[in-house]
Protein backbone atom coordinates (compact mmCIF):
# COMPACT_ATOMS: atom_id res chain seq x y z
CA UNK A 1 0.00 0.00 0.00
CA UNK A 2 2.80 2.49 0.74
CA UNK A 3 4.14 2.12 -2.40
CA UNK A 4 0.79 2.43 -4.34
CA UNK A 5 0.86 5.74 -1.87
CA UNK A 6 4.30 6.45 -2.98
CA UNK A 7 3.91 5.93 -6.79
CA UNK A 8 0.22 7.92 -6.74
CA UNK A 9 2.37 11.30 -5.14
CA UNK A 10 5.21 10.50 -7.67
CA UNK A 11 2.95 10.56 -10.49
CA UNK A 12 1.34 13.33 -9.44
CA UNK A 13 4.19 15.17 -8.92
CA UNK A 14 5.39 14.91 -12.60
CA UNK A 15 2.23 15.73 -13.93
CA UNK A 16 1.76 18.91 -12.01
CA UNK A 17 5.44 19.62 -12.85
CA UNK A 18 4.76 19.53 -16.63
CA UNK A 19 1.75 21.63 -16.71
CA UNK A 20 3.73 24.26 -14.64
CA UNK A 21 6.78 24.44 -17.16
CA UNK A 22 4.60 24.28 -20.16
CA UNK A 23 3.25 27.81 -20.61
CA UNK A 24 1.86 28.85 -23.97
CA UNK A 25 3.47 32.01 -23.84
CA UNK A 26 6.54 30.83 -23.75
CA UNK A 27 6.99 30.93 -27.48
CA UNK A 28 4.87 34.28 -27.78
CA UNK A 29 7.58 37.29 -27.61
CA UNK A 30 6.76 40.27 -25.10
CA UNK A 31 5.82 43.36 -26.29
CA UNK A 32 7.67 46.07 -27.30
CA UNK A 33 7.75 49.39 -24.69
CA UNK A 34 6.20 51.60 -24.86
CA UNK A 35 7.46 55.00 -27.38
CA UNK A 36 9.39 57.42 -25.12
CA UNK A 37 7.88 59.92 -23.35
CA UNK A 38 9.16 63.89 -24.85
CA UNK A 39 12.54 64.49 -22.98
CA UNK A 40 14.79 67.63 -23.04
CA UNK A 41 18.26 67.06 -21.24
CA UNK A 42 20.80 69.90 -20.65
CA UNK A 43 23.85 70.47 -18.44
CA UNK A 44 26.05 73.62 -18.45
CA UNK A 45 29.91 74.17 -17.77
CA UNK A 46 30.50 70.74 -19.49
CA UNK A 47 28.85 69.15 -16.43
CA UNK A 48 28.40 64.88 -16.96
CA UNK A 49 24.67 64.78 -14.80
CA UNK A 50 22.34 66.27 -16.93
CA UNK A 51 19.28 67.78 -15.59
CA UNK A 52 15.55 67.49 -17.11
CA UNK A 53 12.89 69.80 -17.38
CA UNK A 54 9.29 69.00 -17.61
CA UNK A 55 7.22 70.32 -20.39
CA UNK A 56 9.57 70.34 -23.64
CA UNK A 57 8.15 71.41 -26.86
CA UNK A 58 9.07 73.69 -30.32
CA UNK A 59 6.58 75.61 -31.47
CA UNK A 60 6.32 75.56 -35.97
CA UNK A 61 5.20 79.37 -36.16
CA UNK A 62 8.07 80.79 -34.36
CA UNK A 63 10.53 78.49 -35.09
CA UNK A 64 11.42 78.07 -31.27
CA UNK A 65 12.16 75.28 -29.17
CA UNK A 66 10.92 75.28 -25.39
CA UNK A 67 12.47 73.61 -22.37
CA UNK A 68 10.01 74.33 -19.27
CA UNK A 69 10.26 73.67 -16.03
CA UNK A 70 6.66 74.02 -14.08
CA UNK A 71 5.59 77.13 -16.03
CA UNK A 72 8.70 78.78 -16.40
CA UNK A 73 11.57 78.87 -19.08
CA UNK A 74 15.01 77.46 -18.71
CA UNK A 75 16.22 76.77 -22.29
CA UNK A 76 15.25 78.87 -25.85
CA UNK A 77 16.27 78.22 -28.74
CA UNK A 78 15.28 80.37 -31.86
CA UNK A 79 16.04 79.14 -35.38
CA UNK A 80 15.64 79.79 -38.98
CA UNK A 81 13.81 76.55 -39.32
CA UNK A 82 12.64 73.47 -37.68
CA UNK A 83 14.16 71.23 -40.36
CA UNK A 84 17.17 68.63 -39.96
CA UNK A 85 20.09 70.38 -39.76
CA UNK A 86 23.22 72.03 -38.02
CA UNK A 87 22.16 76.14 -37.27
CA UNK A 88 25.11 77.68 -35.99
CA UNK A 89 24.29 80.31 -32.95
CA UNK A 90 24.30 83.85 -34.42
CA UNK A 91 21.89 86.61 -34.94
CA UNK A 92 19.33 84.93 -36.61
CA UNK A 93 19.70 81.05 -34.54
CA UNK A 94 19.33 81.99 -30.35
CA UNK A 95 20.08 80.45 -27.38
CA UNK A 96 19.15 81.65 -24.03
CA UNK A 97 19.46 79.84 -21.12
CA UNK A 98 17.39 81.12 -17.46
CA UNK A 99 19.52 78.96 -14.96
CA UNK A 100 17.02 77.65 -12.51
CA UNK A 101 16.49 79.09 -9.10
CA UNK A 102 18.32 82.37 -10.14
CA UNK A 103 18.16 85.56 -11.81
CA UNK A 104 20.72 84.88 -14.51
CA UNK A 105 20.10 84.51 -18.07
CA UNK A 106 22.72 83.67 -20.06
CA UNK A 107 22.63 83.80 -23.95
CA UNK A 108 24.90 81.80 -26.34
CA UNK A 109 27.40 83.35 -28.89
CA UNK A 110 28.72 80.49 -30.20
CA UNK A 111 27.98 76.77 -31.17
CA UNK A 112 25.40 74.74 -32.59
CA UNK A 113 21.61 73.58 -32.77
CA UNK A 114 21.39 70.01 -34.40
CA UNK A 115 18.29 68.65 -36.06
CA UNK A 116 18.20 65.10 -36.22
CA UNK A 117 14.87 64.41 -36.95
CA UNK A 118 11.57 66.06 -37.79
CA UNK A 119 9.10 63.46 -38.09
CA UNK A 120 5.24 62.68 -37.23
CA UNK A 121 5.23 66.10 -35.36
CA UNK A 122 8.25 65.40 -33.12
CA UNK A 123 11.73 66.88 -33.00
CA UNK A 124 14.76 65.67 -31.56
CA UNK A 125 18.27 66.59 -31.64
CA UNK A 126 21.27 68.05 -29.65
CA UNK A 127 22.74 71.43 -29.19
CA UNK A 128 26.49 72.43 -27.65
CA UNK A 129 26.71 76.09 -27.35
CA UNK A 130 30.30 76.46 -26.05
CA UNK A 131 30.14 80.74 -25.24
CA UNK A 132 28.03 83.42 -23.98
CA UNK A 133 27.48 86.04 -21.28
CA UNK A 134 24.72 86.76 -18.38
CA UNK A 135 27.39 84.84 -16.06
CA UNK A 136 31.14 84.26 -15.41
CA UNK A 137 29.81 80.76 -13.67
CA UNK A 138 28.95 79.63 -16.97
CA UNK A 139 30.63 79.19 -19.52
CA UNK A 140 29.16 76.41 -21.78
CA UNK A 141 25.30 74.95 -21.82
CA UNK A 142 25.05 71.27 -24.06
CA UNK A 143 22.08 68.88 -24.03
CA UNK A 144 19.86 67.23 -26.12
CA UNK A 145 16.25 66.99 -27.18
CA UNK A 146 13.97 63.56 -28.17
CA UNK A 147 10.59 63.18 -29.70
CA UNK A 148 9.07 66.73 -28.09
CA UNK A 149 6.26 67.56 -29.42
CA UNK A 150 5.58 70.70 -32.54
CA UNK A 151 3.27 72.85 -31.59
CA UNK A 152 1.27 74.68 -34.31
Amino acid sequence: MKTTILKSIFALFLVTTSLISCNDNDDVASPPPPPGLPELLYAEGGAASMSTVTTPYANASTNSIFGVNTGTTVIEINLAYLVVGVYTINATNKFTYFKPGTSITWTGFTGNVTITRNSDNKLSGTFDINSGNGSPTINEVHGSFTDIVINP
